[in-house]
């Protein structure tokens, strides 16, 4: 998120990195990795069972002053037959129903207040609840919340919110709570299997 650098020395530098439009020249200064600029609506293939897409999303990106804005990009991910959302930080936006359907979506659920300035930015659980029934998500698993203090509301209300709101609407078949480390899987046990041989 907002393109944190230190985490980068975790990951190959064979493994290429997708981006804005725009970016990689910085990218480029610190990271030996492949780097592919993508426009929205535009893929990349990454082997041969595996589409990056670059979608629109509402949010504001800059590096080290506020006001070099950058383009963000979501992502769709298509890979072995499944469709996940990830839209990383992005304020509610209509046009996410034309990506439906999708088997999972991260959606993000917190930073939402004060509204007058988050509401251009980010979701509240509302909003995401929204977008995961507009693009009629699978399994969505909610993100951006309950981590760092970076707005007004609560650390732990957005998942409290979130909570009250699978319970009204009886979502809980569809929304799936992570804890760091946890994992969901997507595909059904045979297929699961077969990946891991061929791995």
């Amino acid at each position: 998120d907002h393109l944190d650098l230190p985490f980068y020395k975790y990951l190959s530098s064979r493994i290429p990195m997708i981006v804005p439009r725009g970016l990689a020249p910085f990218v480029t200064k610190f990271l030996r990795n492949p780097v592919i600029e993508l426009e929205w609506g535009t893929s990349h293939e990454i082997g041969k069972n595996c589409r990056v897409t670059a979608v629109p999303v509402s949010h504001h990106g800059f590096r080290i002053l506020p006001f070099r804005y950058t383009r963000c990009n979501g992502y769709l991910l298509e890979m072995e037959g499944h469709r996940i959302f990830l839209p990383g930080d992005t304020a509610f936006r209509s046009d996410f129903a034309s990506l439906a359907p999708v088997d999972a979506a991260f959606l993000p659920i917190g930073c939402y207040r004060p509204a007058w300035f988050m509401k251009g930015r980010h979701m509240n659980p509302e909003e995401a609840v929204r977008v995961l029934e507009e693009t009629k998500a699978r399994l969505m698993i909610p993100i951006h919340w309950g981590v760092f203090k970076l707005s007004t509301e609560p650390v732990e209300e957005p998942g409290e919110w979130l909570k009250r709101l699978i319970s009204d609407r009886n979502l809980g078949g569809r929304i799936r709570f992570l804890n760091p480390g946890e994992s969901v899987p997507l595909a059904p046990q045979k297929t699961l299997s077969l990946l891991r041989k061929i791995s």
